[in-house]
């Protein structure tokens, strides 16, 4: 079974799908390196076309006969076939990913051209050897062949678009036209896996026009007259549209965008008629990397509605997003009407940093008034932190005098204690002097309840220092004044429980 043999796929994105579709029904064909027929069946089925083939497997051959007028099985540059079909004049001969595996496709395509009728057609497909993908492998000092591709490993020619003109020129042929298939950049065989991402080069890469046609599809004829302008798909990037119906922006709501390059940049456009529960509206330009927005504009029923940009900066002529997520979007909707949103993007490449070069003094300007925002906020912050270190200063002092209070207390109880013991040992010869002694007792009482009342003061105000410091850091001091006013109150409460025994006798 041949490598090539594989269902046909009539999409205008695929080499046969587009040659088919470039084939009148009831024509004469002669098709090249028809593998298993896939061609030849729809062609002879489905077209009515009398088709005659050229192929050199055998076995593939003998399955493609069957759907055949006549053929011949052998290499094509046995030209053999020139014979065999000689007295035939074709309005189409197909080279399907045929030429790309001939030494010398030249010499092949005159005598093909020989069995043309005067309006017949050539049309061949061949792989674009131009491809990004093959020149990002370059740059990594790679050029590797795989089993099938635009470097299969049976490949022996290759062409840019520019070499087609040539190729046509050395045939003594005329370029009609040129269209192409597409594969975007780092998903062909090259890549097995999708391509990490490179910034710069890739953005430039993409803007080639070529960058990502995958093949190319063109048609030659004997009609001096020059050919059309060759229809190439454009490059492309993905933007995407997020919706808010009440559930904020989330990712089952939104709306993919393609968005084609032209002279401005790539170029996005979207609109809906569908408005009554939308809300806001977000763009994402591009993901993964930052960009330039030329120009956007969103619109609800008429009027444009202004859009927030959290990481923009003005370029005079042109918005610059910055990081890898750029995004703008709406803060409301407050009117009705059908919505339409359309932007020119500027990815990273040449254009790119020539609209920033010339941006930069705006960029200088918008730096410096926000360097000063923020060495102004800085100076704020800073008068207040001195502040704090005033306070905190204030609060340590207090604490020191606090503590040097706390030991005159203490020692004052100690003598206090004393005289209560002296007293108590000499009790039975104050019993004459009792009435004396109860008034010196009372004018205890009054001094003791006035240190009650200032330990408590005193309780109160630690309390209050306590919560003030907590945002602080000494909370050992504040310990210790607590542990001291624990034991203030014990000594208190003895001296108290003394002069009561005292008062009894």
């Amino acid at each position: 079974m041949s490598k090539y043999d594989f269902e046909i796929d009539l999409s205008l994105n695929t080499s046969t799908g587009i040659i088919l579709n470039k084939i009148r029904d009831h024509s004469v064909v002669l098709e090249f390196g028809c593998a298993t027929g896939r061609m030849t069946r729809y062609m002879q089925e489905k077209m009515n076309c009398r088709v005659y083939i050229v192929e050199y497997d055998r076995e593939a051959y003998d399955t493609a006969l069957q759907y055949a007028q006549d053929g011949v099985c052998g290499d094509i540059m046995d030209y053999s076939w020139v014979q065999r079909f000689g007295d035939i004049r074709f309005d189409a001969i197909l080279f399907a990913d045929v030429l790309e595996h001939l030494p010398d496709p030249v010499a092949v395509l005159k005598q093909a051209a020989r069995l043309l009728k005067d309006s017949g057609t050539i049309l061949a497909s061949v792989p674009n050897i131009t491809h990004n993908d093959i020149l990002l492998k370059c740059c990594c000092e790679r050029f590797d062949y795989t089993p099938t591709g635009i470097l299969d490993d049976s490949h022996v020619r290759f062409w840019g678009l520019e070499n087609l003109r040539e190729l046509a020129e050395d045939c003594g042929l005329t370029l009609r036209f040129v269209e192409g298939t597409r594969c975007p950049t780092g998903y062909t065989e090259q890549f097995p896996e999708q391509l990490p991402r490179v910034g710069l080069l890739e953005n430039i890469l993409n803007e080639r026009r070529c960058g990502e046609v995958y093949q190319f599809v063109f048609a030659l004829d004997k009609d001096p007259a020059p050919g059309r302008v060759p229809v190439l798909p454009e490059s492309r990037i993905q933007s995407h549209v997020y919706l808010d119906t009440g559930r904020d922006f989330n990712p089952e709501e939104v709306i993919g965008i393609v968005s084609e390059l032209t002279e401005n940049g790539y170029h996005a456009r979207w609109e809906t008629e569908n408005y009554e529960d939308v809300k806001r509206v977000r763009f994402d330009p591009v993901e993964l990397q930052g960009c330039i927005l030329r120009s956007i504009c969103l619109r609800q029923g008429g009027a444009e509605i202004p859009l927030i940009c959290p990481e923009g900066h003005d370029l005079g002529d042109g918005l610059l997003l910055a990081g890898e997520d750029p995004l703008v979007y709406t803060d409301t909707l407050p009117g009705t009407g059908p919505i339409t949103l359309e932007a020119d993007i500027l990815l990273p490449g040449q254009a790119y940093l020539k609209q920033l070069e010339e941006a930069i003094p705006c960029l200088l300007e918008e730096m410096e008034r926000r360097h000063q925002k923020q060495a102004a906020l800085y100076d704020e912050k800073c008068r207040a932190f001195q502040a704090l270190q005033a306070e905190q200063e204030l609060l340590r002092s207090e604490i020191t005098r606090l503590g040097c209070r706390e030991t005159e207390l203490q020692e004052h109880i100690l003598r206090l204690d004393e005289a209560i013991e002296e007293k108590e040992a000499y009790v039975s010869t104050l019993q004459s002097n009792i009435t004396a002694l109860n008034d010196e007792l009372a004018r205890c009482r009054v001094d003791i309840g006035a240190y009650i009342t200032l330990a408590n003061s005193k309780d109160l105000y630690a309390m209050e220092l306590e919560r003030r410091l907590n945002r602080y850091e000494n909370n050992v001091v504040m310990k210790l004044v607590k542990r001291a006013a624990g034991i203030l109150r014990k000594v208190v409460r003895k001296v108290k429980n003394r002069i009561k025994r005292g008062g009894s006798r």
